[in-house]
């Protein structure tokens, strides 16, 4: 009898040429190849770890290649998992049984901190460094200028100086130390508004005319 190991995600499995296997938690699948086809096993599962155990028991049958599957991808818990496979009862009276066991011992996946480093590095610490040292592009939406009115923007840039109207989008360049500032200029471009005259809301009254002599 053969056991082959197969990682989800892997194209291959892997045959198992020792009765114990050590590997890393993950999801696998476990497969069996026999010499006689159809032929009728029982498979007993026994899973131990600090926390619990358990104990399942298969029947299964090989099709015509030899070829059955113990157990579809599954997550393996950390811990020790015992497959014992064992021939049918007729075998055994017959006085050919036999008995095939393999033991898998899960450990947890080990984490490589110089690889997550590295990875920190290029995810985060490198776009960072690249956003200080070149310009990045800020937009400014212009939405509550008022009529006539303007707003100058400081951007600390030698001999540059930007001026928006209204409705006006500007994308600019933003240094390292860029300075906004806003300086509204309405009392510059509006006109002076006239003096307000003051006076008086009623009607003044006409003067009283002498009456017209009748004629005789």
């Amino acid at each position: 009898m053969e056991f082959i190991l197969q990682k989800q995600g892997e194209n291959h499995g892997h045959t198992i040429s020792n009765n114990s296997l050590e590997i890393v938690s993950g999801n696998y699948r476990l497969l069996a190849r026999l010499d006689s086809p159809f032929a009728h096993i029982e498979v007993r599962i026994d899973y131990e770890s600090p926390e619990s155990s358990e104990r399942y028991t298969h029947y299964y049958r090989s099709d015509a290649g030899g070829w059955l599957e113990i157990f579809s991808y599954r997550d393996l818990g950390i811990g020790s998992w015992k497959i014992r496979c064992y021939g049918d009862i007729l075998a055994e009276l017959g006085g050919q049984g036999w008995q095939e066991m393999l033991t898998l011992i899960v450990t947890p996946v080990k984490i490589n901190y110089l690889a997550q480093l590295e990875q920190l590095i290029k995810t985060e610490i490198e776009p960072l460094l690249a956003r200080e040292s070149s310009p990045e592009m800020v937009k400014l939406e212009l939405a509550d200028l008022t009529n006539n009115s303007a707003f100058v923007f400081d951007l600390c840039l030698p001999g540059q100086t930007m001026t928006a109207r209204e409705g006006v989008t500007l994308e600019l360049p933003e240094p390292a130390n860029m300075k906004k500032s806003l300086q509204s200029l309405s009392n510059r471009n509006s006109a002076p508004l006239p003096p307000k005259i003051s006076g008086s809301n009623s009607r003044r009254k006409s003067p009283q005319l002498p009456p017209i002599p009748k004629n005789k």
